[in-house]
């Protein structure tokens, strides 16, 4: 697992700083069909009194571009395991090579930060957010929840250019991230079944239980950040109607996210999953006489082609 440790440890400090910015500093209220959020709470109050409006902005933009990290990083990680099993070494030591890592790392904050310093251009100074309340059609009713003075309010124009760039872009970087996850993951499994004669039993079933686990972590960001906040994106572009408590239930689900990654993390990866499994399981185990036989692992090449060598 060694060469794969920097991958997860990533993904948790990233989940780490979405988790702390969404649910601790950033208490969101969308204002539909206006492209605006108002910011709530003490912690967003205080970063306003102690930063100003623009690094209220930089918050909100930093918690988008953590998204769009987090996805990278696990696109990434499943293109590893793929090529641990890839019968041509070459992408294997590239990847696991300092210099792989740095075009990893570099891009994934290139890339991510486009989305993050667009959304940040895109957003209205705050000298144009009183022009913007008050011009707005029916402002009393779809900017009720804003209190000047007492929260934030953020907005932004859905007809600029600059929006219709972040709307493609996001759009593309999305499709093109998941449609590759998914079939790394389909074509891994097909090349281990293929090649399952050339790995020992034990290492079979973990290189699956490490891809599984891995489109797994891949599909609770699409299915709790991405596609509530691309449902949102569509429907102000396209001006389409709004459900009932569609922005509770969406806020709601988001913050799923970061729970149910957070026991993904504790229960299925190791080192974290010994010390749960030594304070939940195994009391259990010893309350009702169940005593369970470790033995150590000893991985040894099957054939030329040496996968076992690139397990972890």
């Amino acid at each position: 697992m060694h060469d794969f440790r920097h991958c997860i440890t990533m993904l948790c400090v990233l989940d780490g700083l979405f988790a702390f910015l969404l649910g601790i500093v950033i208490n969101v209220t969308f204002q539909f069909p206006a492209l605006a959020g108002v910011l709530k709470g003490p912690c967003i109050m205080f970063f306003y009194r102690l930063f100003g409006y623009n690094g209220c902005k930089v918050i909100v933009c930093l918690t988008f571009q953590l998204i769009a990290a987090i996805l990278y990083i696990q696109n990434y990680g499943i293109k590893f395991r793929f090529f641990t099993i890839y019968p041509n070494k070459k992408y294997f030591e590239y990847y696991s090579s300092t210099r792989g890592l740095i075009y990893v790392y570099s891009s994934c904050v290139v890339l991510s930060s486009v989305i993050g310093i667009s959304i940040y251009i895109l957003m209205h100074s705050e000298n144009e957010i009183p022009t913007v309340v008050a011009n707005y059609p029916n402002t009393k009713e779809v900017f009720m929840d804003y209190i000047p003075g007492q929260n934030v309010l953020m907005a932004a124009n859905p007809q600029s250019a600059m929006w219709f760039f972040i709307f493609g872009y996001v759009t593309i970087c999305v499709l093109i991230c998941e449609i590759t996850s998914y079939g790394m993951f389909f074509l891994a499994m097909r090349m281990l079944k293929k090649f399952s004669s050339n790995f020992t039993k034990q290492t079979l079933q973990m290189q699956k239980q490490f891809l599984r686990l891995l489109i797994v972590q891949a599909t609770t960001p699409l299915a709790f950040l991405v596609i509530p906040v691309l449902l949102l994106v569509y429907q102000v572009t396209f001006e389409m109607p709004q459900a009932r408590l569609q922005t509770e239930i969406g806020m709601l689900w988001i913050g799923l996210y970061s729970n149910v990654n957070a026991c993904l993390t504790i229960f299925c990866i190791s080192p974290v999953r010994k010390f749960t499994k030594r304070i939940t399981v195994d009391p259990f185990l010893k309350v009702f006489g169940v005593n369970v036989k470790v033995t150590p692992l000893e991985i040894q090449a099957t054939s030329s082609l040496n996968f076992n060598s690139r397990i972890f």
